[in-house]
């Protein structure tokens, strides 16, 4: 059971780190004005995420 929680954890942080990665990323080449198609390629994020962080710039 423990192991179990533990992978289960491990899974929710890695997500976690992975999504702020491609948020810092995406802010990044919005910074740069690229278009949201190319930054939805590059970050794996959707056009509603991307239009998100473009409005809290």
């Amino acid at each position: 059971m423990t192991q179990q929680v533990t992978q289960q954890v491990t899974q929710q942080v890695t997500q976690q780190v992975s999504m702020t990665m491609s948020n810092n990323f995406a802010v990044k080449l919005l910074e740069d004005n690229l278009p949201t198609e190319l930054i939805m390629k590059y970050t794996g994020l959707s056009e509603e995420e991307i239009k998100k962080l473009r409005e809290a710039l």
